[in-house]
Formats: structure tokens, C-alpha cells, sequence
């Protein structure tokens, strides 16, 4: 380099300064974006020959005669600067968000102690010498350790008697056999869908929450999401606020995706499906009801009804379902009908643009329709099409950090960073159009008694098991790289099995065709 170009910049030590600066601020911009694993390793060096000839340009402009091309350099020195640091801070931050929402595996249980409103008892120490109904259907290391505290607490032993459905231990509070119960807070909605107890939140006071931090281990993650394919459980709870806790599960979709056919398949199950759940020791309950338990039991539960292995999860409440939808700038959705919704909203036959308040709407509604909690299935996965499709458009998936960063808190994952980021990379590259298809169980209306609630009988949904093996096979052959179209699929799983041929078979007879079974007319829940 010339040693009178080298003088000058030397001279000039606000040039030298900003452009020592520059360089900085270039190599931890591009050491924290290819942290990122976004972007492919050809795209990264794109940007570093990019960032390294600007760098050039500027330090010439910089060391040069003129004054004023020193004061361009100095000015184009900041706006490099600047640039880089913006595109650090937002790489950081989320990478950050993304960590927080992704490879999520922290499972929030909220054991509280109920009261009757009217109860003299305004603190533990008030009810030393009471009995404590304790729910014991599933986290009973939580509620154990909820008793040791009270005991603890009012340092002497206390009585105890252990229930093991939420609406005995209820009935036990209301009848006053208790003076207190302690139990998991998701099992108010079990207890509220009996009528006798449908205002207990109204009718209780909670003196303590004690929360309890499970973390969850995933052991069907895969490889290579980019080149297997894979199940996802979508879980949808009917709860706003923190999604790290329990409650019920009204949307229980299975995602199968094939990355080298680009297909997707979506698999809703009815949340009325009497199925045995993980832990009902194989008495049958409300596939909802699962969730009351926590995700594990809902995935466990949904494998065990399809026989299938579920890689990863994804549960999100109505918070983080607005979110997303808003954070893409909203979706365009499929509606089979005309109709207003009991939120407000009012939808046409045909593709309706929707923010995430509507889309909410949309998706929850079932009241509207004749098949109710079967169109409602329907909707959401009208709904998680027009996600998908907007969030795999390259305007999109260049912005997919904001779309985390809004809806941290309210949608988890044990999807590991990685996983996710090397897909978002892989659509980067391609850009490719998903074929998603889309199929929904249905079964037979009943009234049944469940684990959850056994003292009476409550409106379930019989499985149709043919469709249930049906929808399995289904899977494992989009797996295998099948493709089908959207109706082929809807008959595949409504496909009657093939009659079993006659030791004497007649070469005249012919099997009459097979009907496709009526959707069930949803009762109310």
C-alpha cells in the first residue's frame, strides 16, 4: 500500500478510528448472523465479500487527498456502522426470542388450595386442625409436596383424604366434608362441566399457589428435519396468558410433514374422542381431558390412539394464536360458509382476509354449524393452512425473528433452534409451494361416564376405528413419499374395509359399494 495513502489516513484519526469501528462492528455482525443458521454457508460468504469490498472502498476514500471525499468516507463510515450494529441487535434478539420459544421443554404445574368463599379461613394456619381433600389424578409428587409445606407451615401433622376425580374432591369442598382441597389448577374446567359445580371458580377463594417447574425430555427427535419426515402434535388450549400451563386441549392436530415431497398433511382428532389417556390406567376419557395432565399426556394419548411415534410438539393458547396471526400481517382463510361468529366477527363463503382477533374467532366457533366441533376442526386447519402459506412466502420468512419475538411467552416447542432454523434456511434456498392436505376423524355422538368425570354421563365421541387405522396408514405413506390430492386423502380415510371374500365365493356376486359414514351431529359439551 502506498506509504503517502498510509501518511494520510494516519493523519486523518477520525477516519481511522471510524473505519477500525466499521470493521469491528462488520466481523460481530457477521459472526452473530451466521449464528443465526439462517442463512447458508454461500449466503454468509456472500455478505462477508460484501461487507470486506465496502470496507476496501470506504478506507481508500478515507486515506485519499481530497476533503472531501474523507468527509463521504467518514459519513458512509457511520452508516456501515450503524447498519451493523442494527443488524446485531436484531440477530441477537432473536436468537434470544427463538431460544425462549424453541427446544422449550419446562412444564408449569400450579397446585393451589381452595376454600368456599364464605370460609372463615383467611390463612393455612387457620385451617391447622381442618381436612385437606387432596386430587391425586396425576401430580401427586406436586400435591405431596404441597401438603409437606402446610404441614410446614402450621408445623404440626394435618388431616387428609385423597379423591381421584376433580369433581369428587369438589363435591367433598361444596358438602363440606373438607375444609380445604388442593389440587392442579387445570382441573377447574373438569369440575365446572358439571352443572352442580359449573361457578366453582366463582364459589372458591385460593389462599396459596405453590408452582412447580417440570422439565419435559423429547426422545423422538430426528437427524435431519430437512431430509426425514416427521410428526408435529399441534396443541391449541383454551386458555389467554402463559401457555406453560395446564389446561384443556381443544385443538389435536397431528402435522406430518415430508420435506422432499413438500407435502404436508394435516390430522385433526375430535377433542370429544373417548380414547384411554396416559395416565386413566385404560379407562376412557375426553381426548380434552388430556391436557388437563399436561402435553405429555396429550402426545402420549395421541400416539397411543394412532400408533405412532410424535417427534416434536407445538402448543399455543388463543394468546399466542393471535399473535402469530397478527405478527404476519394477517392470513387469508377458507370459509365453507356464511356466518357470524359468537366473538363478532362475520365471515363469507369463499377466502377471507383476517387479522388474528378474527381468526381466533373463526377458528373457535362451533355453534354456527350443523356438524359443530367437525367443521370446527375443519376451520382450524383452514386456519393453520393460511398460517403455513403466509409464513413460507419469502417476504415472510425473511421477517420469521419478529414473528417469534411477538409471540414469546405464548407458543412453546421442543422443536430444538437448529431444527427450525435449518428449515427456515432449506424454504430460503427453494422457496417451494407446500401442497397442504388436510383430513378430520369423525365418530359416533354418545353419553359416557370418563376418568374425569365418572359420576355421571357426559357427551363423548365413540372412535371410528377404521378411520383411526386408516389415518395411520395415511401418515406412514406421506411419510414414505406418497403423494395424494386433498380428496384423495378425505376418501382414503373414509374408506370402508374391503369384505372378506367367502370360502365359495360366486362369480356373480358383487359387493354392494361402501358408504361413507355421515359426519356425527356434535352435541353440546
Amino acid at each position: 500500500m502506498d506509504e503517502r495513502f498510509i501518511d494520510t489516513l494516519k493523519k486523518r484519526k477520525v477516519g481511522l478510528a471510524l473505519l477500525l469501528l466499521q470493521l469491528a462492528a462488520s466481523v460481530v455482525a457477521i459472526c452473530i448472523m451466521a449464528n443465526l443458521h439462517i442463512l447458508s454457508y454461500g449466503k454468509v460468504a456472500i455478505v462477508i465479500c460484501t461487507e470486506a469490498v465496502l470496507l476496501g472502498i470506504i478506507g481508500y476514500l478515507h486515506g485519499g487527498k481530497k476533503e472531501k471525499l474523507s468527509m463521504i468516507a467518514k459519513g458512509l463510515s457511520v452508516i456501515m456502522i450503524l447498519g451493523n450494529v442494527l443488524v446485531s441487535f436484531y440477530c441477537a434478539e432473536a436468537r434470544g426470542a427463538m431460544g425462549k420459544v424453541t427446544g422449550n421443554t419446562v412444564q408449569i404445574d400450579r397446585v393451589s388450595i381452595y376454600v368456599l368463599k364464605d370460609s372463615k379461613a383467611s390463612t393455612i394456619n387457620d385451617l391447622a386442625d381442618g381436612v385437606f381433600g387432596l386430587l391425586t389424578i396425576d401430580s401427586t409428587d406436586k400435591i405431596e409436596e404441597a401438603v409437606k409445606t402446610v404441614k410446614e407451615h402450621v408445623n404440626k401433622e394435618i388431616k387428609t383424604a385423597e379423591y381421584s376425580d376433580a369433581v369428587s374432591v369438589a363435591k367433598a369442598l361444596y358438602e363440606k366434608k373438607a375444609d380445604a382441597i388442593i389440587m392442579n389448577e387445570a382441573y377447574t374446567s373438569v369440575i365446572e362441566e358439571d352443572s352442580t359445580y359449573n361457578n366453582f371458580e366463582k364459589d372458591t377463594r385460593v389462599l396459596t399457589t405453590y408452582e412447580h417447574s417440570t422439565t419435559l425430555k423429547n426422545q423422538n427427535a430426528i437427524s435431519d428435519v430437512t431430509d426425514k419426515s416427521f410428526n408435529v402434535f399441534l396443541s391449541g388450549n383454551d386458555t389467554f396468558g402463559s401457555i406453560k400451563t395446564k389446561s384443556h386441549c381443544d385443538v389435536n392436530m397431528i402435522v406430518t410433514v415430508n420435506p422432499k415431497t413438500k407435502q404436508i398433511l394435516l390430522t385433526s382428532t375430535p377433542r370429544d374422542y373417548y380414547v384411554p389417556t396416559t395416565v386413566s390406567g385404560g379407562v376412557r376419557d375426553k381426548l380434552t381431558h388430556a391436557g388437563n395432565s399436561g402435553i405429555e399426556c396429550s402426545t402420549g394419548t395421541i400416539e397411543n390412539l394412532y400408533k405412532i411415534k410424535v417427534n416434536y410438539y407445538v402448543k399455543v393458547n388463543f394468546t399466542g394464536f393471535k399473535e402469530i396471526v397478527n405478527a404476519l400481517g394477517g392470513i387469508t382463510v377458507h370459509s365453507d360458509y356464511d356466518f357470524t361468529s359468537e366473538q363478532g366477527p362475520a365471515f363469507v363463503k369463499g377466502d377471507n382476509k383476517m387479522n388474528g382477533k378474527e381468526a381466533l374467532a373463526f377458528a373457535r366457533e362451533r355453534h354456527a354449524f350443523k356438524d359443530q366441533d367437525l367443521q370446527r376442526n375443519k376451520d382450524q386447519q383452514y386456519v393453520v393452512k393460511g398460517i403455513v402459506d403466509k409464513a413460507c412466502s419469502s417476504a415472510i420468512l425473511t421477517k420469521f425473528t419478529d414473528v417469534l419475538k411477538s409471540i414469546e411467552g405464548s407458543i412453546v416447542t421442543n422443536m430444538p433452534y437448529d431444527d427450525i432454523a435449518s428449515f427456515v434456511q432449506m424454504q430460503l434456498n427453494d422457496n417451494a409451494k407446500w401442497d397442504i392436505i388436510s383430513v378430520g376423524l369423525t365418530g359416533t355422538d354418545a353419553y359416557r361416564t370418563s376418568f374425569s368425570i365418572p359420576h355421571s354421563r357426559k357427551y363423548v365421541m365413540l372412535p371410528d376405528e377404521n378411520q383411526v387405522k386408516n389415518a395411520k396408514e395415511l401418515m406412514e405413506k406421506i411419510m414414505a413419499g406418497e403423494k395424494f390430492t386433498d380428496d384423495q386423502a378425505k376418501a382414503f380415510i373414509k374408506a370402508t374395509p374391503a369384505p372378506k371374500a367367502t370360502a365359495t365365493p360366486k362369480a356373480s356376486t358383487t359387493p354392494k359399494a361402501a358408504t361413507t359414514p355421515k359426519a356425527a351431529n356434535q352435541k353440546s359439551k
